[in-house]
């Protein structure tokens, strides 16, 4: 029967819906934790760790799991569900208007029998457009936070709309924009755990022409998300044109690009031409920190950022990668833009303008129980006498483990360890050609770090048990210890090192001698919490409720170096800290309508 190519437009209140191919699954979407779990267990072959994945890469995981021997018949059945919700829009009639559609070999075979034509036949008709799909969604989420008498309520709410579709099966696209009103109190979020959600500025509503960095009264807030994206040769090689957040590693958050990084416009580019190597790349212009004006802020502000990594699977049980990454000022430099050139060495052929950044990370696996990950992400280094004490050698590095627990569908549970050295992340402002003022080149994006969320001289131990037994539930339970230097020398992105000083020569007690816990005032910070979320789309009801619980406790203390022990300070006489409680009970819950 002839059909008609063209474009519909059909609004739908359903479920999270995708027929797009190679546009990403953002990193907030569960199955992320099934393919970690998977992992582990063997259940699926290594995959590249520079994250989002395509819809087809997930799907491509997800089918790979169903058709393991080993996986036990809950995850099985958790699997076909997150399947069944990825491709519900394929029963949809906007998606048959587009013409025929195969997403595998054994699709195209099976419609032929049905409709008595030749596989050959059948293959040929593909669609070069398929119809565009309209979702809109609605989230609303309310935080609230008790200490000892005082509450504090932050809320947000965000309308969504996403038009989305394919240009014949290599390309596909997606329009994403939200309108969102929050009102926000930070002492409603445990400490380092919240990332804006709005793009630019906000504009509170009793004056919507000022514009407001972060907005205590009630404002609104745009998000803006585009994709473009071209998958080639069984998405060996792939192409993206778009502003999302990414997430590149082996860890929990990573030390380079982490998922808790503010997002930002880029071209990437994924290369995977056999299964034990894969290239990832991405050039793209960061967002300045809009707190003082759009003109003000900028002129010292405009810059542009790479990163490239080189993974090396050497068995199914060994990983490793080297990676690089410069924040550099918008100038026409097209080796930064060239995914085969490493920032960190091209630096020494054009001159040193420009912040850059080289990494190393590996993984182990004990086969279906346990993974060894790490990574060191170097910014400054000079090997010398009494190298663990100079800041001038600025690094994060990072260690961990996760379990997959035998008998428990798809639950893990890691133990991770992270160390951010003092000054790293941070640059001295830079005179640059072409520019008339000295350039920041802060390793951030829009007043956030781009890679690891904590700030300059601190450290994290973070256990957490996630688990997702029905593809429509999942739940995580995650213990933090964060210590954070206060007053000592290098704690905060505004401070940078004066690379005048005699660095290499310092001595204990001098300007750039660190000590980490003994050089100043530190606070430590445990936490514990709970989340979890009910995605009630298996019962046909498009909606998910989640909710979480945190206590958090905070104090503070300073080495007494002749009495050789830490002294407890109180937290009040430090009000210029972010967090200015001890304790607090922590509460959020949202609804998601789709």
């Amino acid at each position: 029967m002839k059909r008609k190519i063209f474009a519909s437009l059909f609004i739908l209140v359903a479920a999270s819906v995708f027929a797009q191919q190679h546009v990403s699954v953002p990193l907030d979407d569960p199955v992320y934790r099934v393919i970690e779990n998977a992992l582990i267990q063997n259940y699926i072959r290594p995959l590249p760790t520079a994250k989002p994945y395509s819809l087809a890469t997930v799907l491509s995981a997800l089918r790979e799991m169903v058709q393991s021997p080993r996986i036990s018949p809950l995850e099985k059945k958790a699997a076909e569900g997150l399947i069944a919700r990825f491709e519900a829009s394929k029963t949809q009639p906007w998606y048959q208007i587009g013409g025929y559609r195969y997403d595998s070999e054994a699709e195209a075979a099976k419609a032929a029998a049905e409709s008595e034509q030749t596989e050959s036949e059948q293959t040929q008709k593909k669609p070069i457009f398929t119809a565009i799909e309209a979702v809109v969604s609605y989230q609303s989420t309310l935080d609230f936070g008790a200490y000892n008498k005082t509450g504090v309520v932050s809320s947000e709410n965000w309308l969504q709309a996403r038009f989305q579709g394919d240009i014949s099966e290599f390309f596909s696209y997606r329009f994403q924009m939200a309108l969102g009103v929050t009102a926000l109190n930070m002492n409603a979020y445990a400490p380092y755990t919240y990332t804006k959600s709005w793009d630019g500025y906000q504009f509170p509503l009793d004056n919507p022409y000022s514009l407001q960095y972060l907005s205590e009264d009630p404002a609104i807030g745009l998000q803006i998300l585009p994709e473009f994206a071209l998958g080639l040769w069984d998405n060996k090689v792939r192409l993206n044109f778009s502003r999302v957040r990414r997430d590149w590693g082996v860890g929990d958050g990573n030390l380079m690009l982490s998922g808790t990084a503010r997002p930002f416009m880029g071209v990437d580019f994924h290369l995977n031409p056999v299964e034990w190597f894969n290239l990832s790349f991405v050039v793209g212009v960061l967002e300045f920190n809009s707190s003082t004006g759009v003109k003000t802020a900028a002129q010292t502000f405009q810059n542009a950022y790479t990163a490239t990594m080189l993974e090396l699977f050497a068995r199914e049980w060994a990983y490793f990668a080297v990676s690089s990454s410069v924040v550099w000022a918008k100038r026409f430099e097209l080796g930064y833009g060239n995914p085969g050139m490493l920032g960190a060495l091209y630096q020494n052929m054009i001159g040193d303008f420009d912040n850059v950044q080289v990494g190393f990370h590996f993984g182990f696996n004990v086969p279906k129980y346990l993974k060894f990950y790490g990574g060191w992400f170097i910014d400054e280094m000079k090997v010398a006498e009494n190298f663990a004490n100079l800041d001038r050698n600025m690094y994060s590095w990072q260690v961990g483990t996760r379990l997959a627990v035998p008998g428990a569908p798809f639950t893990t549970v890691s133990l991770q360890y992270t160390k951010v050295e003092p000054y790293m992340y941070t640059h001295p402002d830079t005179k640059t050609p072409w520019y008339e003022n000295a350039l920041e080149s802060n390793y951030l994006n829009h007043g956030e770090p781009l890679g690891y969320k904590l700030d300059p001289n601190s450290d994290e131990l973070k256990l957490k048990v996630e688990t997702m037994p029905l593809w429509y539930l999942n739940a995580a339970l995650t213990y933090r210890m964060i210590r954070h230097g206060i007053s000592a020398d290098g704690s905060s992105f505004s401070e940078s090192l004066d690379y005048g000083a005699d660095l290499n020569g310092a001595q204990s007690g001098d300007l750039y001698w660190k000590d980490f816990l003994k050089d100043g005032v530190y606070e430590w910070i445990h936490s514990v919490g709970i989340e979890a979320e009910l995605d009630l789309r298996f019962v046909n009801v498009p909606i998910a409720v989640g909710a979480g619980y945190t206590f958090y406790y905070r104090y503070l203390t300073e080495y007494d170096g002749e009495a050789g022990k830490f002294n407890r300070l109180d937290t009040f006489e430090w009000n210029e800290t972010a967090h200015q409680t001890d304790m607090g009970n922590l509460f959020s819950i949202y609804i998601r309508i789709w």
